[in-house]
């Protein structure tokens, strides 16, 4: 699991506010549900990765607070409670829950990122520019933002290591970041892409 909660950091304030006692792990900023089990966004790693830990993975949303479903992702043999509480977590916030497979990427991240990625792919290749690609995906397709502004609150370095890691696991290429979005990480994070 990734080191902070980034884009999912608002879950935090809406736990609190609920009246819900959560508690961040030392290390990786995950949220700990008192019953030991570890919630993360959604980042490419799969939770069977973490087999001596009760992990559960929630998807991107682009607003927390107003999503009205939120879907989670828990290795095969997970602990049965453990699940259930971390379901219950959101089901205590007004959230629906649907539960799906321990899938890399989940849903709404891996499709957000693949978006993004080509939507950086064009702009750097000159097809259009950022503010073009974007009002077209808002108007055209009814998307709430465009891709690049989507990944500009997700975090374009996080974009990268999300499409960087379903490469690993998928490496057809279909999943490899583009070099626009590895520049974007990379300046993202005051680093040299070269």
């Amino acid at each position: 699991m990734r080191g902070d909660l980034g884009p999912a950091e608002p879950l935090v304030k809406l736990f609190e506010e609920a009246g819900i006692k959560v508690r961040r792990t030392e290390g990786d900023g995950s949220v700990e549900l008192p019953g030991g089990v570890r919630l993360g966004l959604a980042d490419g790693e799969t939770s069977f990765e973490h087999p001596d830990e009760e992990v559960v993975s929630f998807d991107l949303a682009l607003d927390y607070a107003a999503a009205s479903r939120i879907v989670l992702s828990a290795r095969e043999g997970i602990a049965p409670e453990a699940l259930a509480e971390a379901v219950g977590l959101f089901q205590a916030l007004g959230k629906k829950v649907s539960v799906i497979g321990d899938v890399p990427g989940m849903i709404v991240a891996r499709t957000v990122a693949m978006l993004a990625d080509l939507a950086a792919d064009a702009v750097d290749r000159g097809v259009a520019t950022a503010e073009d690609v974007d009002t077209a995906m808002r108007l055209g397709v009814n998307y709430p933002v465009g891709p690049l502004e989507w990944a500009g609150k997700v975090g374009h370095a996080r974009v990268r290591d999300l499409l960087g890691e379903l490469h690993t696991r998928y490496p057809t290429g279909r999943y490899a970041p583009s070099l626009a979005t590895a520049r974007r990480g990379c300046a993202e994070e005051g680093r040299d892409s070269r």
